[in-house]
This record gives structure tokens, C-alpha cells and sequence, in this order.
């Protein structure tokens, strides 16, 4: 269905829309998303074009005041739906963005996956270091700024919907632990 020519169209499409976004939630927080979707939609049997689609428009209303997620959901659905995709395929893909920001528990396995793809990286080290603790201390200052990117992330912690997600956050919880111990010395 995602033939290369409408992949290279959805991405030219959110590369234009995230161009006033923070430098947090450009492009390549996109494609990043975008593979994570792909991998855990093959590992928790969901559709790899959905999530790719929806993890590519997740943030394209980013900059927009109010809701995002559910702005967004609207763009992109009227989008896939200009592209002469399936309206079954553009729900499933509007779904997953309008929910990629609010605490759910049931729903697509999609919507599930594109919530876990993208907060899985700030989870490791590194993505906290270098996406997270950035955008809250760009935000809210330099203490604000660090104590809201640590409670953030003991809130996601717990969070993640597949099982896929909840082992990678595993494998980071202690070398995580150990850093933020730091910034408390």
C-alpha cells in the first residue's frame, strides 16, 4: 500500500510541517520514531505501514497551541485521505497520533506502539541526556528544567504498552538509576 513514492510524499508532507517545530521534534525525531515503529510493529504484530505512517505525522502540529496530538490526528487524516489511501488505513493511522500523548490503556496495538516508539529513546541514557533533559531545561530553566525531565521519566517508566518496549526500558533501568542518582549529589 506505502509504495516509495507515497513514503517519499508523507515525508515531504511532515517534513514541511514540522519546520517551526523546536529542534527537538524535527524531521529526525520523525525517522527515528518511524524505525522504532516498524521494529516493534513486526516483534507485537502490528501493522509496520500504520505505525510507519503514523509515527512520521505524530508530531506534525507540534507547534500549534492546545492539543497537538489531536490537531494532528485531523491533518493527517485529511492528508492520507487527499493521497487516495483507505479510509480504514488513514482511521488507524489518526488514531495512533491522537493518542500518542494521553495515558490510555486499551485501544489498537498500533496506537500502543507508536506510544512506546516514541518515548523509548529517551528512556537510555543517552536520549534523556541529549532529547529530554534539552527540552525541559530549554522550557523551564536549568533546576526546573532537570527536575521535570526526571519526573517524567519515572512517569513513563511504568508506562509502555508492549512487551517489546517494557524489555528495552528494562535494559537501561540501571545505568538510568545510577545517573539520575548524580544529579541529586
Amino acid at each position: 500500500m506505502l509504495t516509495d513514492s507515497r513514503k517519499k510524499e508523507i515525508t515531504s508532507f511532515a517534513e514541511k510541517q514540522v519546520a517551526g517545530n523546536d529542534s527537538l521534534h524535527g524531521l529526525a525525531h520523525l525517522q527515528q520514531t518511524a524505525k522504532l515503529a516498524r521494529w516493534l510493529a513486526k516483534a507485537e504484530n502490528g501493522d509496520p505501514e500504520v505505525c510507519w505512517a503514523a509515527a512520521m505525522l505524530h508530531d506534525i502540529c507540534k507547534n500549534y497551541s492546545g492539543d497537538h496530538a489531536a490537531k494532528g490526528a485531523e491533518l493527517a487524516l485529511e492528508f492520507l485521505l487527499s493521497m487516495g489511501l483507505p479510509k480504514e488505513f488513514a482511521d488507524k493511522v489518526a488514531d495512533a497520533i491522537r493518542f500518542h500523548n494521553k495515558e490510555f490503556s486499551e485501544g489498537a496495538i498500533e496506537r500502543k506502539i507508536l506510544w512506546d516508539a516514541d518515548k523509548l529513546p529517551i528512556m537510555a541514557p543517552e536520549g534523556f541526556e541529549t532529547r529530554m533533559l534539552p527540552y525541559w531545561k530549554m522550557r523551564k530553566g536549568e533546576v526546573a528544567g532537570t527536575k521535570k525531565a526526571i519526573e517524567e521519566y519515572a512517569f513513563y517508566k511504568p508506562r509502555f504498552h508492549t512487551e517489546t518496549a517494557r524489555r528495552e526500558v528494562e535494559k537501561y533501568s540501571g545505568e538510568m538509576d545510577r545517573r539520575l542518582k548524580e544529579f541529586f549529589l
